[in-house]
C-alpha cells in the first residue's frame, strides 16, 4: 500500500492529515479515514447520498455533526474526550433516548423479520437460516409461526459502542452504519446485546420480543461472520416437540375462586385450553393476590392472542337488542355490564331494587326483567345517560317497571326503603388500576350506601382490596361466556350495618 493510500492531506476541502485506520466494526465500513476533527467514510456515490439523506431526515440527539459530503466521501464530526465512559449497562442507551416510545408488530416470524429489515439489501431469512445449517422443514415451520412483538427498533445507534463518534487516544466509539434501517439513528436493542456480549443473558428466559430482536440481528450477522450456533439457540424454543395430548392444570388464587369455571374435575385439558388460561388467567391481580396457572408438564404459552373483541361483538354482548336502537355513550360502551352478567347479578333479586349507578341501564333493565322484582329505582347524576337508560328500557319493554331519578344516590336512597341495593361505582372504562384499588379509588362516595340495612351488592374491579370493606362480605368472580373474569361481585346480607 502506497503512502497516498494510507494518508491524505485533505478530504472534501477539510484539512487533515487523514489517516486510514481499521473501524473495528463487524459490519459496515471496515476502515475509516480519521483526523483530529472527524471521521470520513468512503463509499459509492449512492451510498454517500443515502447517508446524507438519512442524516438530514433525522432529529436524533445522538447523531454526529455532518462536516461534508460528496463524491465518494461523507465526513462526520468527531468529539474528543480524555477518557471514554461506557454505560454500566449498554442497554441503558435505549432507555435514555427512548424511555417511552415502543412499537408493536404482529405477523409471521418471516413477515416481522422482513419488516425490521426495511429497505436494506440482505439475504432472505430462508437463505440466512440455510447458512446456519437449519433444515428447510424446520426453517419453514419457524417462519410460519405467528408472533406479536413490542419494543424499540429502527437504526442501530452505535453498533453499539456508544451513541456518537468519540475519540480518546487510539480508541474510537462510533455509530455502526452497517445495520442502518428505516428510522436511522435509532437504537436496536438486539444489536446492543450482541455487540456487548450475551454472557449475562439467560436465553431460556427471553420473551418473544427480545428473542425475535436477537434473532433478527444474529441473522444479519450471517451476511458477514455470524455465529450459526447462536441462531440455533435462539430459535430452539420455537421449534419444541409437539405438545402433549393433555395437560394437568392447577389454578391457584383466593379460596373463593372456583377453578371449575375453567377446568374439569380432574384438571386435565387440551394444550390449547392450557395456553388460553396462561394468557387470560395467569398473573391477573385478583383482590390482593395474583392468579397462578400451573401446567404439568410445562408448556410454552406461545403468542398471546388479541383479547379485545370486535366492536360489533362487544355491542351485542352488552345488549342483545343492540340492533333495535340501543343508545350508549363512550363511557357506557366501556363500563356497562354485559347483559348476561347483569342478569346473573340480579338473578336472586326480589321486591324493590335500588340501582345506585344506573348509567345506560344495563343492571336496571336486567333487574326489571326478573319477575320477582316489583320495582326498580334507577338513579344517576348524568341526565343524558339516564335518558339513554329510559330509551333502552323501552326497547326491552320494562320501562314502566323502572322509576328513573336524576340525582345523587346517597341522597335519594334516604327517601326509600328498598329490598336490595346494587352499586356499580365508576371505576371502569379503559384506564382503571389493574394492580390495586380500594374505596378511595372508586369514583364516588360509598359510605352512605353501605350503611343501608337491606341486602347490598357491589360490582368492583378485579384489583379491589376486599379487606377495606367494613363488615362481612361474600366475593364472587363474575366470568363471561368466553371465560374472562370481568369483575368481582361482593354481597352483604340484610340487617348488617
Amino acid at each position: 500500500m502506497s503512502e497516498d493510500e494510507i494518508a491524505r492531506d485533505a478530504i472534501l476541502g477539510i484539512t487533515g492529515p487523514w489517516n486510514r485506520v481499521s473501524s473495528g466494526l463487524n459490519t459496515g465500513p471496515k476502515e475509516w479515514w480519521v483526523s483530529s476533527v472527524g471521521i470520513a467514510i468512503e463509499g459509492s456515490e449512492s451510498r454517500v447520498k443515502r447517508e446524507f439523506m438519512r442524516w438530514s431526515s433525522s432529529t436524533h440527539q445522538g447523531r454526529p455533526e455532518l462536516l461534508a459530503h460528496g463524491g465518494n466521501f461523507v465526513v462526520w464530526g468527531l468529539e474528543i474526550k480524555e477518557t471514554i465512559q461506557r454505560p454500566t449497562s449498554p442497554l441503558s442507551i435505549i432507555d435514555l433516548w427512548r424511555p417511552e416510545q415502543t412499537q408493536e408488530i404482529t405477523g409471521t416470524i418471516k413477515e416481522v423479520l422482513n419488516r425490521l429489515a426495511g429497505d436494506n439489501d440482505s439475504a432472505s431469512p430462508e437463505k440466512l437460516l440455510k447458512r446456519c445449517g437449519i433444515k428447510r422443514k424446520n426453517a419453514d415451520r419457524l417462519l410460519r409461526l405467528e408472533i406479536s412483538i413490542e419494543g424499540h427498533w429502527g437504526d442501530t445507534l452505535g453498533g453499539v459502542r456508544a451513541g456518537w463518534i468519540v475519540c480518546s487516544g487510539d480508541d474510537y466509539i462510533s455509530l455502526s452504519w452497517g445495520r442502518s434501517m428505516k428510522g436511522f439513528w435509532e437504537v436496536d436493542r438486539a444489536a446492543v446485546q450482541l455487540e456487548t456480549g450475551l454472557d449475562n443473558v439467560e436465553l431460556s428466559d427471553l420473551n418473544d420480543s427480545d428473542r425475535l430482536f436477537l434473532l433478527f440481528t444474529a441473522l444479519r450477522e450471517m451476511n458477514h461472520n455470524g455465529d450459526p450456533e447462536l441462531v440455533k439457540t435462539l430459535i430452539a424454543p420455537w421449534l419444541t416437540p409437539n405438545d402433549p395430548e393433555v395437560v394437568y392444570v392447577q389454578i391457584n388464587g383466593p379460596e373463593w375462586i372456583d377453578s371449575s369455571e375453567w377446568l374439569p374435575a380432574d384438571g386435565m385439558v387440551k394444550p390449547h385450553t392450557a395456553r388460553w388460561l396462561l394468557h387470560h388467567i395467569h398473573g391477573i391481580s385478583l383482590a390482593t393476590a395474583k392468579l397462578e396457572v400451573i401446567c404439568t408438564p410445562p408448556i410454552r404459552a406461545g403468542n398471546k392472542p388479541q383479547r379485545r373483541e370486535p366492536l360489533e361483538l362487544r355491542r351485542n354482548r352488552l345488549f342483545s337488542k343492540w340492533s333495535d336502537g340501543v343508545q350508549v355513550d363512550d363511557i357506557g360502551l366501556f363500563s356497562a355490564t354485559p347483559e348476561a352478567l347483569a342478569l346473573e347479578l340480579t338473578r336472586d333479586a326480589s321486591g324493590v331494587v335500588f340501582d345506585a349507578t344506573c348509567g345506560v341501564g344495563s343492571i336496571a333493565i336486567a333487574a326489571a326483567r326478573n319477575p320477582n322484582v316489583s320495582k326498580v329505582i334507577a338513579v344517576d347524576t348524568d341526565s343524558n345517560r339516564l335518558e339513554m337508560a329510559r330509551h333502552n328500557a323501552n326497547i326491552y319493554g320494562v320501562a314502566e317497571r323502572i322509576e328513573f331519578i336524576h340525582g345523587d344516590s346517597n341522597e335519594v336512597i334516604q327517601k326509600h326503603t328498598p329490598d336490595l341495593v346494587i352499586a356499580d361505582p365508576p371505576w371502569g372504562g379503559r384506564d382503571w388500576d389493574r394492580e390495586k384499588t380500594d374505596l378511595h379509588s372508586l369514583g364516588m362516595e360509598m359510605m352512605t350506601i353501605m350503611k343501608t340495612q337491606c341486602e347490598l351488592i357491589l360490582k368492583l374491579p378485579l384489583s379491589f382490596d376486599l379487606s377495606c370493606l367494613p363488615g362481612q362480605w361474600t366475593p364472587l368472580a363474575m366470568i363471561d361466556s368466553r371465560g374472562i373474569i370481568k369483575f368481582i361481585r361482593v354481597s352483604r346480607p340484610p340487617n348488617i350495618a
